[in-house]
């Protein structure tokens, strides 16, 4: 009788750390990560289970905060291994789910943060193209509010652009 309920609070215990996390907590983090290492370890840490086939936009995410972590080293050829490794984690994820408008995101605010010398900023137009349509059907105010405030202040918009955004998003956050 003892044995088969320890069991069963191991069985419990570890069903409820597995868990997958609410993508607004892990929105916070990633916002978080750019300022605090520990913070981004911690996202890399816990996102490291999943894969492109079982959730490619929690595996996208840490491809991203791989990707920053980069910043949080002084090592350069640590720096370099982070990024790469970020790279090919978040590009995985978007052949998964190519759809999906927030890996894009992910994907389009990493290049265009990006130092030149990396040569990753192949898809910053394509990506550009695609949040904008995007945006315009986006049920997801918390993650429709975060596009548009980075796209606003993006060299990679289009005065135009930033135009069109600046009323979308009027009309969107009631302002």
């Amino acid at each position: 009788m003892m044995l088969r309920n320890l069991i069963l609070l191991l069985f419990f215990n570890t069903a409820l750390s597995a868990q997958t996390p609410a993508i607004s907590d892990v929105r916070t983090m990633y916002h978080n990560s750019s300022e605090d290492g520990t913070t981004c370890k911690k996202l890399v840490d816990m996102l490291s289970v999943y894969t492109p086939a079982s959730n490619a936009l929690l595996t996208g995410y840490e491809g991203g905060a791989m990707m920053m972590l980069a910043k949080h080293v002084f090592n350069p050829f640590t720096k370099l291994s982070y990024f790469k490794k970020g790279r090919k984690i978040l590009e995985a994820a978007i052949v998964a789910d190519a759809q999906n408008a927030e890996l894009r995101f992910i994907r389009f605010a990493t290049q265009s943060d990006a130092p030149g010398i990396l040569g990753y900023n192949d898809n910053l137009n394509e990506d550009k193209s695609f949040l904008l349509k995007a945006l315009e059907n986006m049920k997801d105010k918390e993650l429709k509010n975060w596009i548009v405030g980075f796209m606003k202040n993006s060299k990679y918009l289009s005065e135009a652009e930033k135009q069109k955004l600046n009323a979308e998003g009027n009309a969107f956050t009631g302002r």
